[in-house]
C-alpha cells in the first residue's frame, strides 16, 4: 500500500488535474462526446464525470486515514458540486445539472470502493 506521504502527493496532483480539466475550454473542436452513448443508456460525458470523481474518497482515506467517513464524503460532495458550479462563472463552459449528479455519483462510488478497500485491509490483519 502507498505510504501516507506519497498518497498526499497523489491527492494534490489529482485535485490539480481535476481543476485544470474544469477550466480548460472544451469548445471549438469538431470532436464531441455529448452524442456518444454507452450501451445506448448513458452519455459518455456523464460516465467520464463519474470516473473523474471516483478517486477522491479513496485517495483522501489513504492520505488522512483517521478522518471520519462522513467528513471525507461531505468534502468530496462539496468538491464535486463546486467543480460544476465553477462552470457558471466561466463563459466558455456550460453548467449542466446532469454533470453535477454525475460528479456526485463518482464521489459516492469512490466511497464504496474505499469502504471495500478498508474492509479488505482490516480482514487481512494489517489494520487501518
Amino acid at each position: 500500500m502507498l505510504r501516507q506521504r506519497y498518497s498526499g502527493y497523489l491527492i494534490y496532483l489529482y485535485i490539480f488535474t481535476v481543476a485544470v480539466l474544469l477550466v480548460i475550454p472544451n469548445k471549438g473542436s469538431d470532436i464531441t462526446i455529448d452524442d456518444i452513448h454507452v450501451l445506448d443508456l448513458l452519455r459518455l460525458d456523464y460516465l467520464l464525470h463519474v470516473l473523474l470523481f471516483i478517486p477522491f474518497v479513496p485517495l483522501s482515506r489513504m492520505t488522512w486515514p483517521g478522518s471520519r467517513w462522513w467528513t471525507v464524503i461531505g468534502i468530496g460532495l462539496l468538491f464535486a458540486a463546486c467543480a460544476e458550479f465553477l462552470h457558471l462563472l466561466l463563459p466558455y463552459r456550460g453548467y449542466n445539472i446532469n454533470d453535477l449528479f454525475s460528479n456526485m455519483a463518482g464521489v459516492l462510488a469512490g466511497a464504496g470502493i474505499a469502504l471495500v478497500i478498508d474492509a479488505l485491509a482490516g480482514s487481512s490483519g494489517r489494520g487501518r
